[in-house]
């Protein structure tokens, strides 16, 4: 599997990755945290979805948090 770039976008709190996945981020101020929200994925079979979705979430969450700490 190549390497997946991320691009942050702070302003509209998303995530986009080189290979089609786009993550929207959310504050949960009660919590004091960040919850990420799957809004677009390439089209893939489902078994493989399946496969890489935890992946991409928690590579799209250390982007945006390593985003938020550069920004801060």
């Amino acid at each position: 599997m190549k390497d997946t770039k991320w691009t942050v976008d702070l302003e509209n709190q998303t995530v986009e990755s080189s290979d089609g996945w786009k993550f929207k981020f959310t504050h949960d101020k009660a919590h004091a945290a960040w919850d990420g929200e799957c809004v677009r994925y390439p089209e893939l079979e489902v078994s493989e979805l399946a496969r890489v979705s935890a992946m991409k979430a928690r590579q799209a969450g250390d982007a945006f948090r390593e985003a938020l700490g550069r920004a801060s």
